[in-house]
């Protein structure tokens, strides 16, 4: 990522247009995440499998197969 990229996606993070609550940006290099805006959730990192390994573990398993997910 470019400088004038970060610009750009800082500008996009801070505007009345997104929701900087739900909304962060990570980079992920040599095996590494960075968190260079926002906040995120504890799950960003999981896999889908992963996550809905998580999920079924602590919900229990949805009768139509759907992943639950938390807010």
């Amino acid at each position: 990522m470019t400088i004038d990229q970060l610009g750009e996606y800082t500008n996009e993070f801070y505007s009345e247009n997104t929701s900087q609550e739900k909304s962060y940006l990570i980079t992920y290099e040599d095996g590494v995440f960075r968190c260079l805006l926002g906040t995120p959730t504890d799950n960003f990192h999981l896999s889908f499998e992963e996550f809905k390994e998580k999920m079924i573990k602590k919900y229990g398993e949805d009768e139509f197969g759907l992943v639950p997910i938390e807010v």
